[in-house]
């Protein structure tokens, strides 16, 4: 999710974007904490990051990016880590700082939870933009119908909007750390303008209403929320 450069990219066609989602289709495994901060903590926990931030530089590890959400619990932020593979990651700092560290970390923090995702396709961004914010919306398919889903979107959905000009668009699937049955879909998008623009589908296409009512029989649990690029504290 870093800004637009030449270089993480590769999800096809050397994709340009936010680089914890325009990853390579070879690994396609993202890393994602969600941690819900005190109120009264958040400065201390993202003064925190940042420590941690330049360890991980020092140690040569991959950027993180930031996302926090806008709308609800204003406090919960999305940390995400592109990785080659799952497992503990090797340690950025001396044991004794580590552990001082990490319990400072947890006194900031109501909650926290840490899942695996797999790259299970999308849209490329376009070359140039900066993409600020972020609807990310969850899906549980129903039972037996995971399989499903995931066609949906590349079979259906991400054509349909392809064919309307419409880019950014990104699909994972929990493999560790949650239900396996569950889909995160991703629309980045520029700034709050493009977010107030008219739906870019016709919804009173007949082909686009039986499309959505079609993918209303995959799921049994849909959210959304939008979050905001916090590039202050990213590293990606």
């Amino acid at each position: 999710m870093s800004r637009i450069t030449p270089i993480i990219i590769s999800l096809a066609l050397s994709i340009y974007s936010h680089s914890s989602y325009a990853q390579d289709e070879a690994s396609g495994l993202l890393d994602v904490r969600t941690v819900t901060v005190k109120p009264n903590r958040t400065a201390e926990w993202e003064s925190l990051q940042q420590e941690l931030n330049a360890a991980r530089e020092a140690a040569g590890l991959p950027g993180r990016s930031f996302w926090q959400v806008l709308v609800g619990d204003l406090d919960t932020y999305y940390i995400v880590t592109e990785i080659e593979e799952q497992g503990p990651g090797s340690p950025v700092m001396e044991p004794g700082d580590q552990a001082a560290w990490a319990a400072r970390v947890n006194d900031c923090l109501i909650s926290r939870s840490n899942m695996v995702l797999e790259n299970a396709g999308g849209i490329p961004p376009t070359e140039g933009k900066e993409y600020n914010l972020a609807v990310l919306r969850t899906r549980v398919a129903a039972p037996g119908r995971s399989d499903d889903v995931r066609e949906w979107y590349n079979d259906r959905l991400y054509p349909a909007l392809l064919e309307v000009g419409a880019d950014a668009r990104f699909l994972h699937r929990i493999i560790q750390g949650g239900n396996t049955n569950t889909w995160y879909s991703v629309s980045l998008i520029e700034d709050w303008d493009a977010f107030n623009a008219p739906g870019i589908l016709d919804g009173n296409d007949r082909q686009v209403e039986q499309m959505f009512a079609d993918f209303d029989e995959l799921v049994e649990v849909a959210s959304q929320e939008m979050l905001l690029y916090r590039a202050d504290l990213s590293t990606d």
